[in-house]
């Protein structure tokens, strides 16, 4: 996870520090999406769902797979204002192994602190990681 984020950041191009940026960082997306996607809607899955099925000869819950996928198209596709629609695959497959691994963090460990912990850390390093370049 920290690979990925340190080359997300040297990827991106920030031209002044904003500290209100970094602190947005920080709390909001970790603290909003980890509840949403972590908290509500493994919930909700949870009773639909089996617990696992045989995916690619492992058990894999279908539950982090489905949240996942869902988290990875909600950040990878994009409306532009003249409502052009795209999809960013590198981002969809970035966000969606973050998701993959948070889940499983969500689950295994019955409580959000960590993967909104990791969120924020994966969500501040590129930004760090830009400046420092």
């Amino acid at each position: 996870m920290l690979f990925i984020a340190i080359l997300d950041g040297l990827q991106r191009e920030y031209k002044i520090w904003e500290n209100e940026k970094l602190i947005y960082q920080i709390l909001m997306p970790s603290l909003d999406e980890e509840i949403a996607y972590r908290g509500v809607l493994i919930g909700l899955f949870s009773t639909i769902l089996n617990k696992k099925k045989t995916i690619f000869l492992s058990k894999i819950n279908p539950v982090i797979l489905v949240t996942s996928i869902l988290f990875g198209l909600i950040h990878s596709l994009k409306i532009e204002i003249n409502l052009d629609f795209y999809f960013n695959s590198y981002v969809f497959v970035k966000t969606f192994f973050y998701g993959f691994i948070w889940g499983w963090i969500a689950i295994k460990t019955k409580s959000l602190l960590l993967p909104i912990l990791f969120h924020s850390v994966s969500n501040v390093l590129p930004f760090l990681v830009t400046y420092l370049k």
